[in-house]
């Protein structure tokens, strides 16, 4: 009778695991892990720089009041580690430091994004608006083309049918939804570039052309 408790505990621990919590699915991030042979032969070529600004300034840590339906800060993403860029649009800004570089054409943008609720952890790699993230009762998560877009038409946020071959995310935005206040640590967002086998088994992004900023919430 012992050992059939003992296996109803396992069961049920294991279960309670990946629990879905309010359309939030809980991710526990692998800190450690033994190398797959395709990471052991991984080689990073990416010579992208890349950084998160706004108004033209590179963010490090920024601090905004924890509330329900606010926004919490738009980031555009830039291929540049500057302090501070010229001031100019977002488009011209995305295009003077993308041309800057050679054959880069197959690498995209893509952001990592984590926080906690009452000590619960969630993240997610966000490649497209799919993300799950969009719709937590906590934060909410938009992207931008700024690069594409045209003058004179509603400047909205991407929606999968607007993801083309020639779309561009150059911006992300972050919203505290309705139940955002229960947001209990700061909020990690990681903005990198990749390519088609930089992402790996997990999940996560593995190379080098990334930058992360730290979101306070007070």
């Amino acid at each position: 009778m012992k050992y059939i408790l003992i296996i109803i505990l396992v069961i049920t621990l294991t279960g309670c695991k990946n629990k879905e919590l309010k359309n939030g699915k809980k991710i526990d991030k692998i800190e450690e892990k033994i190398a797959t042979p395709e990471e052991s032969t991984y080689k990073d070529e990416n010579p992208i720089k890349v950084g998160l600004y706004q108004n033209n300034k590179k963010v490090h840590e920024i601090t905004y009041k924890k509330a329900n339906h606010v926004e919490i800060g738009t980031y555009n993403a830039f291929y540049t580690d500057l302090e501070k860029l010229p001031n100019d649009s977002v488009k011209n800004n995305w295009y003077r430091y993308f041309k800057s570089y050679k054959n880069i054409d197959e690498y995209k943008t893509g952001f990592y994004i984590s926080f906690e609720v009452d000590g619960e952890k969630y993240e997610q790699t966000i490649l497209d608006p799919t993300s799950k993230h969009k719709h937590t009762p906590y934060v909410l998560v938009y992207l931008y083309d700024s690069y594409n877009h045209k003058p004179g038409t509603v400047y909205s946020h991407l929606e999968m049918s607007d993801m083309k071959k020639n779309t561009v995310i150059t911006s992300i935005k972050l919203y505290l939804a309705g139940e955002g206040k229960k947001v209990s640590s700061p909020i990690y967002l990681e903005v990198f570039t990749y390519k088609d086998g930089d992402i790996n088994e997990y999940g996560y992004y593995r190379g080098n052309s990334k930058y992360s900023i730290k979101v306070n919430l007070k």
